[in-house]
């Protein structure tokens, strides 16, 4: 009996062990800046325009992922997403961040918000504006991407696009965009009484660190342990009765 229940609890203990390592180390960040439309409006992403979006980042914090929506047509390509410094409201300076979108990540029939992970996010200074430019090295004829626009300007945020390198050409509106943010130390973590700065906010969109899929795997993890531990109170009370 006792060998028995031995063997439950080694098992146990092997598949909690596979759900903690399970467990994504990197888990996106907390969704902050945000702007959202009916995806009805766009612009044109191709090998001869590049777009962007300057905004005003809220918070000293890790930009580790952005969302923009995003329609296919053709085989447009990979995107190169880049985090540029600004000046005069538009990109200046090395790129601080690189990232990239795949083509297949992009649908061709329906509009919706495609992300970009940074492996090596940049590092946002609370007040600052920054630019996140998207481009396309070459497309080619009926090869191209629409970024959906939400046409308001909240501030100083603004689009920008470029048909000539070094030149741009600011457009008081936003894409529609979010941004999801690590936070370097307690003291730039918003409370959570606090909002985050968006055009729209949606609160069942309001991410909090762990997405759905790691937040199964704690639960998981959870019912594992209290199933260790009731059987390892079990053991006990069979020796003490054999005793």
């Amino acid at each position: 009996m006792i060998v028995k229940i031995s063997a439950i609890v080694t098992s146990l203990c092997f598949l909690a062990i596979g759900l903690f390592s399970a467990i994504p180390a990197n888990a996106v960040g907390i969704r902050q800046e945000s702007a959202h439309g009916s995806m009805s409006q766009y612009v044109t992403l191709d090998g001869t325009h590049t777009q962007g979006q300057v905004y005003t980042s809220g918070y000293t914090a890790l930009l580790d992922r952005f969302q923009v929506a995003l329609l296919k047509t053709g085989t447009p390509g990979a995107i190169t997403v880049d985090v540029y410094a600004t000046s005069n409201g538009v990109p200046t300076g090395p790129s601080l961040s690189t990232g990239t979108i795949l083509e297949s990540a992009v649908s061709s029939s329906t509009p919706g918000l495609v992300p970009v992970d940074f492996s090596s996010p940049a590092s946002l200074t609370s007040g600052s504006d920054y630019a996140v430019v998207f481009s396309v090295t070459s497309s080619g004829a009926g090869n191209f991407y629409n970024v959906y626009t939400v046409g308001i300007n909240p501030g100083r945020w603004q689009r920008v696009t470029s048909t000539t390198p070094g030149t741009w050409v600011a457009t008081p509106e936003c894409l529609d965009f979010e941004t999801y943010l690590t936070f370097v130390s307690p003291s730039s973590q918003p409370s959570s009484s606090s909002s985050s700065t968006s055009v729209i906010t949606d609160p069942s969109l309001v991410h909090t660190g762990i997405n759905e899929v790691q937040s199964y795997q704690y639960l998981g993890l959870g019912a594992v342990l209290l199933l260790v531990g009731a059987v390892v109170i079990n053991i006990a009370r069979v020796r003490s009765r054999q005793d």
